[in-house]
């Protein structure tokens, strides 16, 4: 991975830095595999004082993404989010991506109207295929216009997470 902050010239690793998760509301992902990340200082041999803005490159050897989406939900439909979750997983699978899991809330501790979904991707490009296909996926359309009309998810946020372990 190359680095470029500001101007070509000024070039980094990204090894003694730690890379904060990407955030996309609901929009696309820039194009040419291209993304914007905040990158903080991990060591006095960094060169980096405080977090900046930077694009990140994409090199030959790309990372394995986890796209995790965080459902704000109506708490009484809580069965839809399962029905949803369940019938999603199939399309998710079939246009590229690896379901982690669907997590609903439960009553014992926490939010109860907040749910998650893991999916891996083994790159940037890969998410871009998975996001066309997905788009016109029949049976993905037809699970996320019955979740639409019950209105069980209220928002959606999308982050991309990278595994630390």
């Amino acid at each position: 991975m190359r680095v470029r902050a500001g101007s070509p010239r000024s070039a980094a690793t990204v090894e003694s830095m730690s890379v904060s998760p990407i955030t996309e509301t609901n929009s696309r992902v820039r194009e040419h595999s291209r993304q914007v990340w905040t990158l903080r200082a991990g060591s006095k041999r960094s060169a980096w004082t405080g977090a900046r803005r930077v694009t990140i490159l994409r090199g030959k050897e790309d990372v394995m993404l986890t796209l995790c989406i965080r459902y704000t939900l109506d708490s009484t439909k809580l069965a839809d989010f399962e029905a949803y979750a369940r019938g999603v997983a199939g399309p998710i699978e079939r246009c590229g991506g690896k379901v982690v899991g669907y997590f609903a809330p439960t009553k014992f501790a926490g939010p109860t109207n907040v749910g998650l979904s893991l999916i891996d991707f083994p790159s940037l490009a890969a998410y871009e295929r998975y996001r066309e296909a997905l788009a016109v996926d029949s049976e993905h359309l037809d699970v996320a216009r019955r979740a639409a009309q019950s209105g069980v998810i209220l928002v959606e946020d999308r982050s991309f997470m990278q595994r630390a372990s």
